[in-house]
């Protein structure tokens, strides 16, 4: 059984699709196949599938959102099955599931703004989607019945990502404004914060029930993290580069422990909205 302890934190490279300004890793599984989306020069998300290297574009099927302007597929399971969310020409967003041989909308019935995060290997979906008042709150879709999911409390919900024993990690944020990050087993909730960070975020979550993610400090510099749910926690951070540290978050972990995430010069503010330090 892996342990934290096996986690490499110095073995650590960078990539970047080709021509692309800002490149996210998203999701990862065991055979190492990457998934995330880049924005080009024109400000515009596509999506990306990398396999031994090799990027593949990836683009949300037109059966669910035709001429879609942006793509951001976020997950991808060991069966090849990847879910993401597309983003209309009227401004809404929808998500998807494909599976090389069909395509399913994931839409919150009622809903017009649905966002799938994770999926694992049995099918269960897991995102979020718009609520009143403009709140986010998390959902469960097994199968096609939907189930909300929202951490006691909390004004908004994010669940990111699931396991295959069912454990759904994600953020949320309470009263005061703090981000605080969650794990979910069974219905039973676990608040993940980083000793001494002001915000935590939770975004990914292997079968061994290793987490990774991403915190701000009181300094506002943002780290990546580990930890294994039970009080042990160990700070990743991507080297400096041109002699400037970098802020770093850590989006998916495969029972590999290989680790996929994004990670940009200190204080450039792409990080923060993305693991919704900020308001989006």
């Amino acid at each position: 059984m892996a342990t934290l302890a096996d986690l490499p934190t110095t073995n650590i490279t960078t990539d970047i699709v080709p021509g692309s300004d800002i490149t996210f890793f998203l999701g990862i599984n065991d055979a190492s196949q990457r998934i995330g989306f880049y924005i080009d020069a024109n400000a515009q998300g596509h999506g990306f599938i990398q396999t031994g290297g090799t990027y593949a574009p990836f683009s949300a099927p037109n059966a669910v959102t035709p001429n879609a302007v942006w793509t951001i597929p976020s997950d991808i399971n060991n069966n090849g099955a990847v879910v993401g969310s597309a983003l209309d020409t009227a401004g809404h967003t929808h998500g998807f599931i494909s599976t090389g041989t069909s395509t399913q909308a994931i839409d919150f019935p009622g809903k017009s703004k649905t966002a799938p995060f994770g999926l694992n290997d049995h099918g269960i979906i897991v995102g979020t989607y718009l609520g009143g008042a403009g709140h986010n709150r998390g959902f469960v879709d097994n199968g096609g019945v939907f189930q909300t999911l929202d951490v006691p409390g909390a004004t908004d919900t994010l669940a990111w990502k699931i396991n295959n024993n069912g454990a759904i990690v994600g953020e949320y944020v309470n009263a005061s404004g703090h981000v605080h990050g969650f794990v979910d087993n069974g219905g039973v909730f676990q608040t993940i914060d980083v000793p001494g960070a002001t915000d935590t975020a939770a975004l990914g979550i292997n079968d061994f029930g290793i987490i990774v993610g991403t915190y701000k400090d009181s300094s506002s510099a943002i780290h990546g993290f580990a930890t294994d749910g039970h009080g042990s926690f160990k700070t990743i951070d991507v080297p400096p580069s041109g002699g400037k540290p970098n802020d770093t978050g850590w989006w998916d972990i495969n029972n590999a422990m290989q680790i996929v995430g994004y990670s940009e010069p200190r204080g450039t503010g792409v990080l923060t909205t993305w693991a919704h330090f900020a308001p989006s």
